[in-house]
């Protein structure tokens, strides 16, 4: 956030007006007003040069007082005016000496005190500033300028609370200061006092409503309220004034952003920037902006060019990091996050999503070190407990995990699908403490269509097909929207052979691939060209080589963007998409969100509904998808006879033989067994058993 320029454009810190004969004090006995010896010469030439003064004219008035000096060199006021002057062409050292000479002479004149302490202040010799301030108001207690600049020195050393003091005691003595009320709303923002901040601004626009840079710090102080579409006009109306005005345009590009708009916001902020081409802050908003477009390589440009003129910048890296994550080049995207907490070593949402990195490298111990530094430093982080939760559940440190998901559902009662995951893990341990009022309350939130749930526990919590579409239709609709318009299908000419692209994280030694191994094989080469989409690991197992050599095309996306898998599947001109991981670890369902296909199928992974309308297809039979429950499915079902379970015929089938002793049965008797995982087995399904 760009701030307003100093002073409002309203004054400068120097006293001109008041300074020298215009205003004496009562012991000024010899100022050049009273000294009945001065001759009439100096007198006059003076006077001709504080009119000069006054009216702007520096040179000329510097050559009137120079003559003075010239002719006698312990003049007070010729000493104290070329003082002033150094002070406004921001000589400050000169003005300094030529002041202190002054005071030497006269000390018992405010306004040379007040034009010191400007000076000293802005040589950053801070202390010394206050300390001719305070005599400036020791001599004249009325100085309204004074106490405006004692503020700003005050502010300058984040002494907030004395600095307002100062600025209500410069209004006290002069109600229509407007700069007072603008320095005094600056303080009043610093202060998170932002209703009193913007009373403040409001004081400024009364009296001065073409002062561009009030508009900007009263759009800050709206902003900062949530008042955006205020903030928005009040960018607006300072642009109106001052159509070049760098802040403006970078603020209200920073509103647009937060309202949503960003192919305004980065409108305003390419009319920024060509104002300030080196201001990396706006290189970042800019980027944010093409994010949030999808237009990420453009934003990794924008996020670079931030980078070259602030190398430290660590939001930039965050943020690059961020675009990088998104376009799956993990260990680029590590990189930055590791960058930002190198600069800001108490950055806790980089520490999070370098957790999140980490987690998608497989890298789960390291995630897991990630994300409690970033608990270290922001205890109240919900989405670092979470995401915790997630990477301990992946280690099966089930009861860690929960506790991690509960301190997030503390932190934020509203979290967005915990609940489902928590009771999920609570059945993984067999915990069935509440399992009745929970189950009630689960199935009345998914009911409701509240975000209580990812689709994948919900197949074995409830047995409702319509509770099951409705957790996933809500699912898919926060999670893996289907951006608008779909994609170009150029590519899928009539004719010739059907294109099927396959798409799984599981071309490896896995379950899924052990099923479809021989399928793949056995596809009609003279109607079918096979396309393989991994996104899983590359583990060149023995599995791994022998369906890759099944496909037409085997094409590695693991570290290619949804968008750009989607695109390249129209590319390469792709009939119909199989997906087959539907809701489960490690599935991609935003390259189908994309539309990477005309036809686009679930099959075998996740036998549920996807609850999405660019799903066109559901591979099912009779029995995990009764006819009646047809209308509970966004999916057209296709059902295959008898299974729809594909198995490979070349699996070898173990010619050994177990006996019971060995097995630690009994010799006799009937022995019961389920061969599910436990967090199937629910009270009611225990009952029955029994």
């Amino acid at each position: 956030m760009a701030g307003a320029g100093e002073g409002a454009g309203a004054l400068r810190g120097v006293d001109v007006i008041g300074a020298g004969m215009a205003k004496k004090t009562k012991n000024n006995s010899n100022s050049a007003s009273s000294r009945k010896a001065a001759p009439v010469q100096a007198t006059s030439t003076f006077e001709q040069g504080l009119t000069l003064h006054r009216q702007g004219k520096l040179a000329e008035a510097r050559a009137m007082y120079e003559a003075i000096l010239a002719g006698n060199p312990r003049h007070f006021d010729a000493l104290n005016m070329l003082g002033a002057i150094a002070a406004q062409i921001c000589d400050y050292q000169t003005a300094v000496d030529l002041l202190e000479n002054a005071i030497e002479i006269n000390p018992h004149v405010a306004t040379s005190y007040n034009n010191l302490g400007y000076s000293l202040q802005n040589l950053n010799r801070q202390d010394e500033a206050l300390e001719s301030y305070a005599k400036a108001l020791l001599l004249q207690p009325d100085y309204a300028e004074a106490y405006l600049n004692r503020g700003n020195v005050l502010k300058g050393l984040h002494r907030l609370n004395e600095a307002l003091t100062c600025y209500d005691k410069a209004l006290e003595l002069k109600p229509d200061y407007a700069v007072a009320f603008f320095y005094r709303g600056i303080v009043l923002l610093d202060l998170n006092r932002t209703e009193e901040a913007l009373a403040s601004y409001d004081g400024v626009v009364a009296l001065q409503p073409d002062n561009a840079d009030v508009h900007i710090s009263r759009g800050i102080a709206l902003e900062m309220l949530g008042r955006l579409g205020e903030s928005l006009a009040s960018y607006d109306r300072a642009l109106s004034l001052q159509s070049d005005n760098f802040g403006a345009c970078l603020n209200r590009g920073n509103v647009l952003l937060k309202m949503k708009r960003p192919e305004e916001a980065l409108t305003s902020y390419n009319q920024a920037l060509p104002l300030k081409p080196d201001y990396a802050e706006a290189y970042n908003n800019r980027g944010n902006a093409l994010k949030e477009l999808k237009r990420l390589e453009e934003a990794l440009v924008s996020y670079e060019e931030a980078l070259e003129f602030k190398p430290d910048y660590a939001e930039a890296h965050y943020n690059r990091g961020i675009v990088l994550h998104e376009l799956k080049r993990l260990d680029e995207a590590l990189a930055c996050y590791s960058q930002a907490v190198a600069i800001r070593s108490d950055y806790a949402e980089a520490y999070n999503n370098r957790g999140n990195a980490l987690k998608e490298l497989k890298r789960l111990e390291e995630a897991l070190v990630s994300y409690e530094q970033a608990l270290e430093f922001k205890r109240d982080y919900a989405e670092a407990y979470n995401n915790r939760g997630i990477v301990l559940q992946l280690l099966r440190r089930l009861d860690e995990a929960l506790a991690s998901y509960d301190q997030a559902l503390a932190i934020k009662p509203d979290y967005e699908f915990i609940p489902g995951t928590i009771l999920h893990i609570k059945t993984q341990r067999c915990d069935w403490s509440g399992i009745v009022e929970s189950l009630a309350g689960y199935e009345e939130g998914v009911r409701l269509s509240k975000r209580v749930t990812v689709p994948f526990p919900a197949l074995a919590l409830v047995s409702s097909a319509a509770l099951h579409h409705q957790a996933a239709r809500v699912y898919a609709a926060s999670e893996y929207p289907s951006p608008s318009p779909a994609g170009d299908y150029d590519q899928c000419a009539r004719g010739g052979k059907i294109r099927i692209g396959y798409f799984s994280a599981d071309f490896h030694d896995h379950a899924t691939t052990h099923l479809m191994a021989e399928l793949f094989e056995i596809h009609d080469r003279s109607r079918f060209e096979l396309y393989g989409f991994s996104f899983g690991p590359d583990q060149q197992d023995e599995m791994r080589r022998r369906v890759s050599a099944a496909f037409h095309r085997f094409i590695d996306v693991r570290e290619v963007s949804d968008r750009d898998v989607a695109r390249r599947a129209r590319e390469l001109g792709i009939h119909i998409a199989v997906d087959l991981k539907g809701f489960t670890q490690d599935a991609r369902p935003g390259i189908f969100a994309q539309r990477c296909a005309p036809v686009q199928v679930n099959y075998l992974g996740y036998p549920g509904t996807m609850g999405a309308k660019y799903m066109d297809y559901l591979v099912a039979d009779r029995v995990v998808i009764p006819q009646e429950a047809q209308q509970e499915y966004t999916e057209k079902i296709v059902y295959l006879p008898n299974s729809y379970q594909v198995n490979d015929a070349q699996r070898p089938i173990s010619g050994r033989v177990f006996s019971r002793r060995e097995l630690g049965l009994p010799e006799t008797g009937f022995v019961f067994c389920c061969f599910n995982n436990n967090y199937k087995i629910l009270p009611a399904t225990f009952d029955i058993w029994m």
